[in-house]
């Protein structure tokens, strides 16, 4: 099992469950994971889940910024939001799946990203796709939060 260390509270067919509900999973026989993600994640039973919509880097005022960055900024504050209004905080996000349209956008993505993160290692998707619904988003995600 990987992750921080943490207070346990109970314990799921040997794997250690934190106090936040879940666990990252993983095994000698699977590469470590190169960036801010965990192979698996067991969420202790019994636990709420919060889904989201696929999330795009628009302003409540319906406004699209260029570029990647701000748009991953405006998503992942609307995601702590959403969040927020559920009782939950990042720690509490087990799943991201993020379809990005040019993924040599990569790297601004994840410099965008990173500060919501801290500490925080999902299960995390990238999705190469040919476009999104307005050409003008480039990049959408979603997330599964349990607490």
């Amino acid at each position: 099992m990987g992750g921080e260390a943490a207070n346990l509270s109970s314990s799921t067919n040997g794997y250690a469950m934190t106090t936040t509900t879940h666990a990252p999973i993983d095994h000698p026989s699977l590469r470590t994971p190169p960036g801010p993600w965990s192979n698996a994640i067991l969420v202790e039973p019994g636990k709420r889940y919060l889904f989201s919509c696929g999330l795009v880097g628009v302003s409540a005022e319906g406004v699209v910024p260029e570029g990647i960055e701000e748009q991953t900024r405006i998503i992942y504050r609307n995601i702590t939001t959403l969040l927020q209004q559920a009782g939950m905080t990042m720690a509490d996000v087990v799943k991201i799946t993020t379809f990005m349209v040019d993924t040599n956008e990569q790297a601004s993505y994840s410099a965008a990203r990173r500060p919501f993160f801290e500490g925080v290692k999902p299960a995390m998707t990238l999705v190469q796709v040919a476009g999104l619904v307005n050409r003008d988003y480039r990049v959408e995600v979603e997330f599964i939060a349990a607490r």
